[in-house]
């Protein structure tokens, strides 16, 4: 299944992809509601903080599931039972920036763009998957014009993902407004 994702999402090969303006509250909020039994499993406080206005970004909200699936999939999977997981949203001067912050292990500074690789694992790790999650995640980051980077969590333990999407007025009546905020 990771296989045909990844698929989906590189270049050229994205015609069914239908960009419309979508509110990452709405995204991320409905994202992290479908992974609460995973979080439970492992008694982790799983967390959603919206921003105080709508985030609209022009996306695919397909795309922009997998994205969100695949992040809190990964900060779920790799954080030590009872820890912490969220998914915030906030508005800046440069975007609607979407943050997935965990208190797990943390990724070293020197595997932290490998990470988005195909295929490539964190040596250490006793979790499976298939190494494509991040790869997708980049891809579709990328499909969205989106920027991603990968932190230490602000207070030092754990990760903190970001991605910045430009930021687009309400839409009216189905339509988006031409000026952009």
């Amino acid at each position: 299944n990771q296989l045909l994702t990844l698929a989906r999402h590189e270049p050229g090969d994205s015609p069914e992809h239908t960009m419309a303006a979508v509110d990452m509250n709405e995204i991320v909020k409905n994202t992290s509601l479908t992974l609460v039994n995973d979080a439970l499993r492992k008694n982790i406080d799983l967390g959603f903080e919206p921003s105080a206005q709508p985030a609209w970004v022009m996306g695919d909200s397909l795309s922009l599931i997998d994205l969100l699936t695949n992040l809190l999939d990964n900060a779920i999977r790799y954080t030590h039972d009872y820890g912490r997981v969220t998914a915030r949203v906030n508005l800046t001067d440069a975007g609607v920036i979407v943050n997935v912050e965990d208190n797990g292990p943390g990724i070293a500074p020197a595997d932290r763009e490998r990470v988005f690789e195909r295929f490539y694992r964190v040596l250490g790790s006793n979790e499976t998957g298939s190494g494509l999650g991040l790869a997708i995640v980049k891809e579709i980051a990328r499909l969205h014009q989106a920027d991603i980077t990968v932190d230490d969590a602000p207070d030092g333990r754990g990760t903190l993902f970001s991605i910045c999407f430009a930021r687009i007025a309400a839409p009216v009546e189905g339509k988006l407004n031409e000026t952009e905020m």
